[in-house]
């Protein structure tokens, strides 16, 4: 996989190990971060352990440097038995997401008196058949203010540029 992402897409950083101290500084004003975390401790063809496996625990990790560099999308990909088997850590991770928040200032909600931040990013997950789009499933998310992104179901498209994006909205607006 390496590989192939290597000679597909280039990137500036690939990172081997999210465990170890720098990771979370790596990739500072990155536009888009893209992670695959071990399917083996979700996976009905793995352990299918879950978070007692210490590979269940690395979505954390990615979501905590998520939260410090703040990109303006990012692609978490993992097996469907994160959602159906393991539907807890399913839930754990979208609500470390939901509570990633905006650095601007807080705004005044007048309905319940409470001083709020809104979340940082639109959260978007899909279960994507593989044979489809050559890639495992995926879940997405989105900063709020960025460029426009949506999910094309469509078998038939299978990478989008970010630059074609830019290039789309721009021309739309």
């Amino acid at each position: 996989m390496r590989d192939f992402i290597r000679r597909n897409h280039a990137p500036d950083i690939m990172a081997r190990d999210v465990f170890k101290s720098g990771f979370q500084n790596n990739g500072a004003n990155a536009d888009l971060f893209v992670a695959g975390f071990p399917c083996q401790p979700f996976s009905a063809a793995g352990a299918n352990s879950g978070e007692s496996d210490c590979r269940g625990t690395i979505a954390f990790a990615l979501v905590s440097w998520l939260e410090q560099q703040r990109p303006a999308a990012f692609v978490l990909e993992n097996v469907a038995g994160l959602l159906h088997r393991h539907r807890l850590t399913f839930r754990k991770i979208m609500k470390k997401l939901r509570m990633i928040r905006s650095r601007k200032k807080f705004s005044n909600n007048k309905k319940s008196k409470k001083k709020t931040r809104a979340g940082y990013y639109k959260l978007h997950w899909a279960v994507l058949n593989s044979l489809d789009f050559g890639v495992p499933q995926a879940g997405m998310g989105q900063k709020k203010d960025s460029v426009s992104f949506s999910w094309c179901p469509s078998p038939h498209l299978t990478t989008v540029s970010l630059a074609r994006i830019a290039l789309a909205s721009s021309s739309s607006a």
